[in-house]
Parts: C-alpha cells; sequence; structure tokens
C-alpha cells in the first residue's frame, strides 16, 4: 500500500461513518416516515463555486500527497518514479469523474444534468483508487481504475442514504470506498497483479491486503465508537437544535458566512432553465 489507501482513506472512511452514525441526520435531513431517497430533504449548503474551490486545493494538494510519498528525489530512477506517480494520479481522477459525470447526465444521481458536485466527488474516489499501487500501475490501469471507482461511489452513496445516514461531504462513499477498492484495484492492475498471471505470491499479497482492510475497518470502528460515543455521553458532540439552526457560523463564530444582505433580492428577474 504505497500512498495509504488503507491506513488513510479506509481508516478515515470507517471513522466517518460511524461519527455520522452517532452524530444523527441534521435537522429537517429525513422525513420522519420517509422510506426513499425520494423523500429526503436536501439541506441547503455551500454554493457550488465554493465547492469547487475546495476541490481544487484538494485535488492539487493530492499531486504533492502522492508524489511526495516517494519521499526521495536523489537516488536514480526516482524522478521517473515521481512522474508516474503524479500522471496516475491524473489519470485516476479523470476516469473517476468522467464515468460519474455521465452517470449523472443519464440520471442515475438524481434528475439527468452535468453534476459538478458529483463529478468532482468522482474525481476524488478515482485519485484515491490509485493510491495503493500508484507507483506501479500503467497509465490505462490507473485510468481504469478510476472509472470503477465511479460506481462504487454512486453504489455506496446510495447505500448510506438508504441506510438513513447524513453525510453531507460523501466522506464514507469517498474514503471508504475508494480505499478498499484500491487496496483491491492494487492486487489486480499493479506490475504484480492478477492480470499479469494468478499464482500462490499474487493470492497471498491479496489476503494480506484484505487482512489488513479488515484490521483496519476493525480498529477504525472500536475506536471511533469509543471517541464519539464517550463525546455524546457528556454532550458535546453536537450542538443544540437552536445552534444549528442559527447556524454555527452566526452562534458560535458570530461572523455570518453567508450574510443575507450579499444575496437578497439578488436575481429576482432571472428564470433559470434547464438543459
Amino acid at each position: 500500500d504505497f500512498s495509504g489507501c488503507g491506513p488513510v482513506h479506509l481508516l478515515g472512511g470507517t471513522c466517518s461513518f460511524f461519527g455520522a452514525l452517532l452524530l444523527g441526520p441534521r435537522l429537517g435531513r429525513f422525513n420522519d416516515k420517509a422510506e426513499e431517497t425520494q423523500d429526503m430533504i436536501n439541506v441547503s449548503g455551500p454554493i457550488s463555486r465554493l465547492t469547487g474551490l475546495g476541490g481544487m486545493i484538494l485535488v492539487t494538494g493530492f499531486l504533492a500527497f502522492n508524489g511526495g510519498t516517494q519521499a526521495t528525489m536523489t537516488n536514480p530512477g526516482d524522478g521517473a518514479t515521481v512522474a508516474r506517480i503524479l500522471i496516475n494520479t491524473v489519470l485516476g481522477g479523470s476516469g473517476g469523474s468522467i464515468s460519474v459525470m455521465f452517470a449523472s447526465k443519464m440520471g442515475l444521481c438524481g434528475k439527468p444534468c452535468w453534476s459538478f458536485i458529483y463529478t468532482l466527488n468522482g474525481a476524488f474516489i478515482g485519485m484515491i483508487s490509485v493510491c495503493a499501487a500508484v507507483n506501479e500501475m500503467s497509465m490505462w490501469a490507473s485510468f481504469v481504475s478510476g472509472i470503477i471507482a465511479g460506481p462504487v461511489y454512486l453504489i455506496i452513496h446510495y447505500i448510506i442514504l438508504w441506510c438513513r445516514i447524513d453525510d453531507p461531504l460523501d466522506t464514507v462513499a469517498i474514503h471508504f470506498g475508494g480505499g478498499f477498492w484500491g487496496l483491491i484495484s492494487a492486487s489486480i492492475f499493479s506490475s504484480s497483479g492478477f492480470i499479469f498471471g494468478i499464482n500462490r505470491d499474487t493470492l497471498l499479497i491479496f489476503a494480506y491486503r484484505m487482512a489488513g482492510a479488515c484490521v483496519i475497518i476493525l480498529w477504525s470502528a472500536v475506536t471511533s465508537c469509543i471517541t464519539f460515543g464517550f463525546l455524546k455521553c457528556i454532550g458535546k458532540l453536537r450542538v443544540s437544535p437552536e445552534e444549528e439552526l442559527q447556524g454555527l457560523d452566526i452562534s458560535i463564530h458570530n461572523e455570518p458566512g453567508y450574510p443575507t444582505k450579499a444575496w437578497q433580492g439578488f436575481g429576482d428577474n432571472i428564470k433559470i432553465t434547464g438543459w
């Protein structure tokens, strides 16, 4: 696991799942009798251009994260390895974003549209999916791994909604799904993967990866339940309903993040139509 599919992303995704589970959904997120995703209420969040800005910062940082995992540039071949890492990271993200973008247009993410938010999440999980063997994969393999990561994201996204767990950033779908698929992908597409031959060594490496994934999930689940459970017991896990409805930017920081004077009345005479 070269760049942390397991100890970074799978761990973080597992912790996020239990954190969201114990925290509970935001006020008004689900109807009391809702059983289908159509009955779930979209809670307004940051505007898409701020999400895009943060996403592009993350994508740029991802290149440094994966490339920096090489940890040296002084040994022969280090430059070529880092170049491969950066290219594979971009290709993995490209594959994930493309597959999710077309899934969105086909109506698999709700109303058919070219969804920027879903596409951005597809790029994230695509880059995560190549982390385990980003220094070994061929360029085509990284792209294919990212393409497959897209449906993985959508499947887990809808499973989480079906379980009525509120995960606003899709952290579980992106990091848990990307981390777990990335460990499998490394056993398939790496230079010693299944596509180049199945033997005792490749099966043993795959078994080690799956055993490691199970240990990471178990350890993360136990520590998360203890930590979040303790905070919930002492009343420190969640703010009061009044503070939540008012918004933490006002109730905690006293600095409105979305002041109404900045947008009130703007666009009243503009009619927005779909494609």
